[in-house]
């Protein structure tokens, strides 16, 4: 979730925005204008048009986003990959894709190509150098229309595959159990590639029970309010430019993740940016699944209905929904935003973990309560200002009690590294108690052999032999 953090122009990620609100308004606009001209060629074709150009934009604005050599050459490389990707699919594949994010994500590989080098010194100079230059462009030039085509092949055979796995897995029996819920997370996946209708026209799914009903609504829940939500909540975790744009994005996915060509985007923004919190919602798909089917929710709509290409509500009364209808409601928004807290709970972890080691790789390795005995001795004796300020040492159980010349020498913060719970200094016996737990005997042990040992309390003069006597020669005076 910090994949913002490493470019300079946050301010850039609100240009995603302006392509979403672009498409959401032309769907509206030519929705309402086709209820009262439903033949209308123009509406069909301008509607169809903006399913394809605006992802397309948007494509260009992540471009935008990746830092490069050339950005002349990054953007052009970007448009003509989507747009021969584009004019594949809708020549050979037109019943695959209901939207065109996985050409999308496939031209934006084509950024990789272009990321900024360091540049190899070349030796000599004229034609050797314009040569080299001229061959590594060529080579730059080619990689980025390959890997686009290699991505894509990559996508519509993990697709075609998946085709023939809903076949051969998805059966009645099978739909009827509880490893149903595979098949939501599968559709959030799906979806956010741009073929989610290969799950919609399997014949299993052709038929109304509990388990059916559960599948289409945990899917609606997820896409309208889960969505949502999830995103409102990063927001309060961000700063800067990134908050602004994830508050916006959350609030313009309430409103359009509806239409299916917004929804695949948004989804794809998550999949890009926050890979962490895209992972949190199919956990949220998983857990939503189950609570409509112990609720019993009532179907909100039908697989005929659900995003072929857009959503399509049943005639349903807000106010005859049930309590069960409600609670599957609140807890499809509840549930995305626990696990957006405890996702964030285990990077700051994390992130402590991290900063930890790094310190102690920097600043040399800090003791624990969970230390070697051999180095709480060590830390101990740092602690306390030496050996030479200890006096004697005693053991209690699992507290050991520190005698001290000066008091004033001692650390507390550095004795409490190493104990097991909080040392304190007793002002009556001017002792410190350390309670070290399973190390106590050992430790008390080795500091009072030092504390005991002679050679370190004796004194030792080596006498050095006698000094040459260095005798400076006389000089003879001249005649």
């Amino acid at each position: 979730m910090q994949t913002f953090h490493k470019f300079r122009n946050q301010q850039r990620c609100l240009l995603l925005i302006l392509p979403l609100v672009a498409l959401a308004l032309i769907s509206y606009a030519c929705e309402s204008a086709l209820v009262k001209a439903p033949h209308s060629l123009v509406l069909v074709n301008t509607l169809h048009l903006s399913r394809d150009i605006f992802p397309g934009l948007f494509a260009v604005f992540v471009a935008l986003l990746v830092p490069t050599n050339s950005r002349i050459l990054q953007l052009l490389m970007v448009t003509i990959s989507y747009l021969v990707l584009l004019s594949i699919t809708k020549v050979y594949m037109i019943n695959l894709f209901t939207y065109p994010s996985a050409c999308v994500l496939a031209s934006l590989s084509s950024t990789l190509v272009l990321l900024p080098k360091q540049r190899t010194p070349i030796n000599g100079f004229g034609d050797s150098a314009e040569q080299h230059n001229l061959v590594s462009f060529v080579k730059t030039l080619g990689l980025s229309f390959i890997v686009p085509l290699v991505v894509m092949g990559t996508v519509v055979t993990v697709a075609k595959q998946i085709d023939s796995f809903i076949d051969l897995i998805f059966t009645s029996s099978f739909v009827s159990s509880f490893f149903s819920f595979i098949f939501v997370p599968s559709y959030t996946v799906l979806q956010t590639l741009g073929f989610n209708t290969l799950l919609t026209v399997s014949d299993t799914l052709q038929y109304d029970n509990s388990h059916i009903q559960a599948i289409i609504n945990s899917i609606l829940l997820i896409n309208l309010l889960s969505l949502p939500s999830m995103l409102l909540t990063c927001s309060c975790y961000k700063q800067g430019w990134i908050k602004v744009f994830m508050t916006i994005l959350g609030f313009i996915t309430l409103l359009t993740s509806h239409i299916g060509s917004c929804a695949s985007i948004e989804l794809s923004i998550l999949l890009l940016f926050f890979p962490g919190a895209f992972c949190a919602l199919l956990l949220s798909c998983c857990v939503i699944y189950f609570i409509c089917l112990w609720l019993d929710v009532t179907a909100l709509t039908n697989l005929f209905r659900l995003y072929q290409p857009d959503l399509t509500f049943k005639e349903i009364n807000l106010l005859r929904l049930t309590t069960n209808d409600y609670l599957a409601i609140s807890s499809s928004i509840v549930i995305p935003v626990l696990f957006v807290i405890l996702l964030q709970m285990l990077q700051n972890r994390h992130k402590l973990l991290l900063a930890q080691r790094i310190r102690a790789s920097t600043a040399g390795y800090r003791a624990n309560a969970r230390s070697k005995p051999d180095l709480c001795v060590v830390a101990i004796l740092a602690a306390i200002g030496g050996l030479g300020n200890l006096i004697y040492v005693n053991r209690q159980g699992p507290e050991i009690l520190l005698k001290v010349a000066s008091p004033a020498a001692v650390s507390l913060q550095g004795l409490a590294q190493v104990c097991v719970t909080k040392p304190h200094y007793d002002r009556n016996s001017h002792l410190f108690i350390c309670d070290l737990g399973a190390n106590s005997y050992t430790v008390a042990n080795r500091l009072q052999r030092m504390t005991t040992s002679n050679y370190i309390r004796e004194e030792r003069e080596i006498p050095l032999s006698q000094p040459f006597v260095i005798i400076r020669p006389k000089k003879n005076k001249p005649n």
